[in-house]
């Protein structure tokens, strides 16, 4: 295999060393899936986990070799990249907002954009916005694994006009 460990879909090429170009070969890829016929083949991974890989070559002459690997590929989970934020919706009168990623158990780094207007780093951010008049500005998180395999998303912040009115008292 080219590779062993990445992420969700996972693709990986298997090739079988054949210096008689006549083998035929049988794939096993440990998650339901089967192949034979060629030495060389790629298999992509949908989904998280630990993967046997069995091959059965069968030579010109008839002899066969079977080797099973047990646990050869591993496929982590991405995170999820999504986060929630207060008050919400902001006013001009509180143009602070604290962002509080909610991406789960796999993320390990995040990078947030507010706007154009700045960024930060961490699981939670703190931003203050133009407070001269109500706007809508997109925030982005980005969250990566352990691996660095990453996730985004961005959601539409209201920071909304705050009308006062002074009324005299006489």
């Amino acid at each position: 295999a080219d590779s062993t460990l990445g992420c969700e879909p996972f693709a990986v090429a298997f090739n079988v060393l054949d210096t008689t170009t006549g083998a035929q070969v049988e794939w096993s890829f440990g998650d339901g899936v089967n192949a034979s016929g060629v030495a060389d083949i790629g298999h992509t991974y949908a989904d998280p986990g630990s993967y046997d890989v069995d091959v059965l070559v069968t030579w010109p002459n008839g002899c066969q070799d079977d080797t099973a690997i047990t646990d050869m590929i591993v496929v982590e989970p991405l995170a999820d990249a999504d986060f929630f934020w207060s008050p919400n919706p902001g006013s001009i009168l509180t143009p602070t907002i604290t962002f509080t990623e909610n991406a789960g158990p796999y993320a390990t780094q995040y990078e947030w954009t507010f706007a154009g207007l700045g960024t930060a780093t961490g699981p939670v951010a703190e931003f203050t916005f133009p407070d001269q008049v109500g706007f809508t500005y997109p925030v982005e998180l980005w969250v990566t694994n352990y691996l660095g395999c990453a996730d985004s998303v961005v959601k539409m912040i209201e920071v909304k006009d705050e009308f006062l009115i002074y009324v005299p008292n006489v």
